[in-house]
């Protein structure tokens, strides 16, 4: 394969060293080579040309050298610290950073000239970052240095000031703390306030969400009998507050509520388990309703389409029933057909019983159905009449 020269051909080696360090079959093109024989000249390439690209094959490489290589043999002065490439490399890789990492990573980026931003702020090294800080059983090392550079990645960018990173950093410090404070779901209701104020701003929330998703399932910092005589969990507030406000975050509150709604509790005692479990889960989805008004009905309705054979019949309708009053007729095809087969499984005496049901039913008469959905929608029907 002909490579074009760094010095007699910049555009084409862009584009060729970019296609081909995308490409999913990297390891079979030998490119040793190729940093021997062509990269010759340190300052041959501005970094100015390089920063984009190198920045969209970092996390394709198999290992750091060919990026090493590309950085030493850019201008040294304005380029990119190999350190810098070093360990975001090893955090995409591991999932996680190591102590040498953060220390580089914070002297790095409190410079004097700090690199591009968006090498930190990429969604894999801050969710690296926030499981290192908030996740229970996190590392406790070096969280100054950790909690600062989350606020950089989240609150820095060119019309930032110190200023406003401070306050984020601060904010995540008080979170941080309120975290260590908390260990049992009683204790939410004295930081209620803090928490509810802090969530606004979407790193908080995150880590907020992460820290709940393991809490929520360690059953010494919540006694499951207590939701039994009808109590609420603070937390829950919490999870509807932030999926109201951070839609971006929805998917993941609907991971907890899947999680919890899948649960067998087995804690419980057997003799109340199974009428307990019911109960709960309409509880949960009484949450899935929410998120259902907040834009998010294609994901929930899927999820019970999918899973309606192992779902107990009552709670389709339960859920049907909270859903149906809400809803502009005539719905779409496609979300119609979902509905359709989450009432596959149901008794048709169960079907009859709901007349929100039925009234979804007789809109279907006048829909341009799939053949498919078509049979299920006369078969519901007809159990209907």
């Amino acid at each position: 394969m002909a490579v074009p020269t760094i010095v007699d051909e910049p555009d084409r080696f862009l584009q060729t060293l970019t296609s081909i360090l995308l490409e999913t079959q990297t390891d079979s093109f030998n490119l040793d080579p190729w940093f021997n024989n062509k990269l010759k000249s340190p300052g041959a390439y501005q970094q100015s040309r390089l920063r984009k690209p190198v920045g969209r094959v970092l996390y394709h490489l198999p290992s750091t050298k060919y990026i090493a290589e590309i950085v030493r043999f850019t201008n040294t002065e304005d380029g990119l610290p190999v350190d810098l490439i070093n360990s975001i490399m090893n955090i995409v890789k591991s999932g996680s950073p190591t102590g040498g990492d953060i220390i580089k990573l914070h002297r790095i980026y409190q410079g004097p000239n700090p690199p591009d931003i968006e090498y930190l702020r990429a969604a894999d090294i801050m969710q690296a970052l926030l499981r290192d800080s908030f996740a229970p059983g996190h590392p406790t090392s070096h969280m100054q240095e950790k909690l600062w550079l989350l606020a950089y990645g989240a609150f820095g960018g060119p019309n930032s000031t110190k200023e406003t990173i401070e306050t984020g950093y601060k904010k995540l410090v008080q979170l941080d703390a309120l975290f260590i404070k908390i260990t049992s779901m009683s204790q939410l209701q004295e930081h209620f306030d803090s928490l509810l104020e802090l969530l606004l701003e979407p790193i908080c929330s995150t880590a907020i969400v992460m820290w709940f998703k393991n809490k929520l399932f360690d059953d010494e910092f919540y006694e499951w009998t207590a939701f039994t005589m009808g109590d609420t969990p603070m937390a829950f507030h919490i999870l509807d507050e932030i999926s109201i406000n951070h839609p971006t975050h929805r998917p993941q509150v609907f991971d907890i509520w899947v999680s919890l709604f899948e649960r067998t509790f087995d804690m419980l005692d057997a003799k109340i388990a199974t009428l307990v479990v019911i109960q709960f889960r309409e509880k949960f989805l009484d949450h899935f309703v929410l998120l259902f008004h907040l834009h998010f009905e294609k994901q929930i309705l899927s999820y019970l389409a999918e899973k309606s054979e192992e779902i107990d019949p009552s709670l389709i309708v339960y859920f049907l029933n909270k859903i149906i009053p809400d809803l502009e007729m005539p719905l779409p095809v496609k979300i119609y057909g979902i509905i359709l087969r989450m009432l596959v499984p149901c008794p048709a005496s169960l079907v009859k019983s709901s007349q929100a049901i039925s009234r979804l039913l007789s809109t279907g008469n006048h829909m341009d159905l799939p053949p498919e959905d078509a049979a299920i929608h006369e078969q519901l029907e007809t159990a209907v009449l």
